[in-house]
């Protein structure tokens, strides 16, 4: 017990002696790093000390302390993505903080060289691995499809099209509108077919329908439409399940300048379509603006142009009953 209590204080004395000193042969470093620019604070810069593997890295306002660092002089160093690194040579006192002020400058980011290889040869469009049909509105009137309805109608991957006005789609829970039309690629479903207009998604109407709803392509006036883009692969991959029958893309006269008509009418015995749109595009200030309209309408056919319900009456007088 004696020998324990003459040597503890010899060892405090040595344990302070040791503080001291070791205090005495580090130094603070701190300051701040901004753009040398616009002086705005940057975060996220790594500075540190490359001779002594030691560093910090700044906070929002670009402060920065590096503790316990060896007397002596350094290079100390920053880097951040984006700018050209900053050196600046510094000078360590034993027990003193050394103050610096870090500017950088923004510099262009410079990647290592990216070699893509690939084959080029010529493949029949039946054997790729989406069949994509791409129609203009020139084909599209040579076709003799001047409506988007129409133009359903003849695509030979298309299936079950509401574009007609013989009202099936309406009961006493489902009420649509006769002027509506869809597209049902593969017979699918209206609701399994993705429309879109300039590449983006459109609201389906306003109606609870057995097989889901759609969108009403007769809203789209045939005179804006400059092309359609048909994705006849299921593409749920992508889009999503309303795309399980594929994709179909609107794309519009975006860039037309001018003022043009277009009207037509079909004519048979008794009843005929009529349709008359116009479109005008030009400069409103610094933005290009396209409007367009279009009217439709149908001439009933009534029963007595229909030759099937001009039979001669059979009856022998007597009354049939229901």
């Amino acid at each position: 017990m004696a020998f324990f209590c003459r040597y503890i204080p010899i060892l405090v004395c040595t344990a302070l002696i040791f503080g001291v000193s070791q205090a005495q042969s580090v130094g603070t470093i701190t300051g701040t790093v901004t753009d040398a620019a616009s002086e705005e604070k940057l975060e996220a810069v790594q500075v540190y000390i490359p001779a002594l593997k030691l560093g910090a890295v700044s906070d929002e306002q670009g402060r920065f302390i590096i503790e316990n660092v060896p007397v002596g002089t350094y290079e100390l160093k920053a880097d951040l993505i984006g700018y050209a690194s900053a050196t600046v040579a510094i000078t360590v006192t034993a027990g003193q903080t050394t103050t610096v002020a870090l500017q950088m400058e923004l510099s262009a980011l410079y990647l290592d060289e990216v070699v893509v290889t690939g084959t080029a040869f010529k493949e029949s469009p039946i054997n790729l691995p989406y069949a994509v049909t791409v129609v203009g509105r020139e084909k599209m009137a040579e076709q003799g499809s001047p409506q988007a309805v129409d133009f359903f109608k003849n695509l030979g991957a298309s299936h079950g099209v509401i574009g007609e006005a013989n009202s099936w789609y309406n009961d006493q829970s489902v009420s649509v509108p006769e002027t509506v039309a869809n597209v049902n690629l593969r017979g699918l479903g209206a609701s399994r077919t993705l429309v879109l207009i300039n590449s983006r998604r459109q609201v389906y109407i306003p109606a609870r329908l057995f097989g889901g709803r759609f969108v009403d392509v007769n809203a789209i006036p045939s005179i804006a439409i400059d092309r359609v883009e048909v994705l006849k692969e299921g593409a749920s991959a992508i889009y999503g399940s309303d795309a399980v029958a594929g994709v179909a893309n609107f794309l519009t006269r975006n860039d037309f300048t001018g003022f043009e008509i277009s009207a037509g009418h079909d004519y048979f015995a008794g009843a005929g379509d009529t349709n008359f749109g116009a479109i005008w595009g030009g400069k409103l200030g610094k933005a290009h603006a396209v409007i367009s309209a279009e009217w439709m309408g149908r001439q009933a056919l009534p029963s007595t142009e229909r030759d099937y319900l001009l039979q001669p009456w059979h009856g022998g007088g007597q009354r049939l009953g229901w």
